[in-house]
């Protein structure tokens, strides 16, 4: 199986798919991989939809299918408009995209001076908005706000996970 994790920039998405790997190595008997998107890419690379498409059907081509295969889309690669086209063909999205978000005001509070120039990307965006608002009537959204503590939002990721797993078996 294979899992999309998305979110605007700074949501938590890394430090969350990476504590609920260090916490254990598998879900529901599948054995864990994460793939970091923006490392596997590079720098130059982040912003390019096609290079991430590239490395996300290599990926998946290579995976074994009793794992669960985790994908942490960096947020230069979620604003590509070919790269979500790219979610929906594939199938992945609504069913295996799972949202990281830390909410308007948290993501304003992080990116500090810059915010002004970020939030419109991620929050004025129709697009981007309706898969948040999707993402949350769907119970696929993971709150990173200060509201939650790091463990809180692993465990709810992992619950999410768990629940994909089990409705595939």
């Amino acid at each position: 199986m294979v899992v999309y994790i998305i979110g605007p920039s700074k949501s938590g998405k890394t430090t969350v798919t990476q504590q609920v790997v260090n916490q254990s190595s598998e879900i529901c008997g599948r054995s864990l991989d994460r793939i970091d998107l923006d490392e596997k890419l590079g720098s130059s690379n982040r912003g390019s939809a096609q290079k991430t498409i590239e490395v996300c059907e290599q990926m998946t081509a290579r995976h074994q299918s009793g794992s669960l295969l985790i994908f942490d889309v960096g947020a230069g690669q979620l604003v590509e408009h070919e790269f979500r086209q790219f979610l929906k063909s594939s199938g992945a999205y609504p069913h295996r995209v799972i949202v990281v978000d830390c909410g308007e005001q948290a993501f304003r509070e992080r990116h500090g001076a810059n915010a002004v120039n970020e939030v419109g990307r991620y929050y004025g965006l129709d697009s981007l908005s309706f898969i948040w608002d999707e993402a949350r009537r769907r119970g696929m959204c993971v709150d990173t706000s200060e509201r939650c503590s790091l463990d809180q939002s692993a465990d709810h990721l992992r619950k999410i996970l768990e629940m994909l797993v089990q409705a595939t078996a």
